[in-house]
């Protein structure tokens, strides 16, 4: 089990490294500062972010990173038995509501999360050999641990568009065409805010922007001309979906933030036109709960929390066609629907 004495002892080995550079992120309303320790920033870890990046110092939350090949740094003897962790890697601790600890055996990564100290941990045995797709999505789980423990807040798997009326959230299944609807809209005048994940505000009813970077499978890409140029990882493909970092070509296409104003659930029919109809909640959580759970590891209260995200709002199901140039303008169309 993992205990305080493990906490204590891997905050002064970070710490006996020292900071070799820092960088503050607004995520939400929340300042996250990101300490690397033993190396410099890396891509690995803040590309995906660069939009996010702010003046401020001292954040709120502080993540300390390292690694054994570049940051030189070890974790501490284990405080708990390796057969103590379940399917996912998560790591029984002392207090539950405090501390969240997962060890990924499949890619030797660790993360460790104190709610209380509001630090967290992320160590992996070399930065560089970091599969493509963490790429993508750095410190999804730590970001997770912090949101989901404060009740205004929720990470969902979804894509989200908007205007200056405000924004919908698109979840679906791998396939069903969110990411297609949501970089459709990059030569419209709709903003975008994520094609995977997602950060909803219930409070403020607000969709915020997590990632910067769109993802294509191979097939894809030529849906796209515009979009192949700037391909960040083309040597991986077609192994790894492909990674774009519009905040790099197109940042005024990033919407940080917009007002939620409902759900729309695409799929691809495979005709040429797009259409749409009214739908329910009850489809728009079926689409949204399960890939989100099974994405962040989570548990029934975050079900509960998603059924209260949803509670009221409109829905719509976007049928989508071959016929790309349709799909923003019937976006635009809905979001007008959605805010009379």
């Amino acid at each position: 089990m993992l205990n305080q004495l493990f906490v204590d002892e891997i905050l002064e080995r970070f710490q006996s490294i020292g900071v070799s550079d820092s960088k503050t992120y607004k995520v939400g309303e929340i300042l996250f500062t990101v300490d690397y320790c033993g190396f410099c920033e890396q891509d690995n870890f803040s590309k995906a972010i660069s939009h996010l990046i702010s003046d401020e110092t001292n954040g709120e939350y502080c993540i300390y990173v390292s690694d054994i090949e570049n940051g030189g740094l070890n974790l501490p003897k284990p405080s708990w038995d390796w057969d103590e962790l379940d399917q996912n890697g998560f790591i029984p601790t002392v207090d539950s509501s405090r501390f969240i600890a997962r060890f990924m055996s499949w890619q030797n990564c660790f993360y460790l999360v104190d709610l209380v100290e509001r630090k967290a941990f992320f160590w992996i045995k070399d930065f560089g050999e970091m599969p493509e797709w963490e790429r993508s999505f750095p410190f999804r789980d730590i970001f997770h641990h912090v949101f989901n423990s404060l009740d205004d807040y929720a990470i969902v798997h979804a894509a989200a568009v908007g205007n200056g009326l405000g924004g919908v959230l698109m979840p679906g299944r791998g396939g069903s065409g969110k990411s297609t609807a949501a970089l459709s809209c990059l030569d419209s005048d709709l903003l975008y805010a994520g094609d995977d994940l997602v950060l909803v505000n219930f409070k403020t009813q607000y969709i915020y922007n997590l990632y910067n970077v769109a993802k294509l499978e191979e097939s894809q890409v030529s849906l796209f001309p515009r979009l192949k140029p700037h391909i960040y990882n083309a040597e991986v493909l077609p192994k790894e979906k492909a990674q774009i970092f519009l905040n790099d070509f197109w940042p005024e296409k990033m919407a940080i933030k917009m007002p939620f104003l409902g759900v729309i659930l695409p799929k691809y029919l495979g005709e040429e036109n797009t259409f749409f109809k009214e739908s329910n909640t009850a489809k728009a959580l079926m689409a949204l709960a399960p890939s989100s759970m099974a994405l962040l590891k989570t548990d029934v209260s975050y079900f509960n929390k998603l059924s209260r995200l949803l509670k009221g709002k409109k829905v719509i199901e976007l049928s989508t066609g071959k016929d790309l140039k349709q799909i923003p303008k019937k976006i635009d169309i809905i979001i007008k629907f959605l805010n009379d």
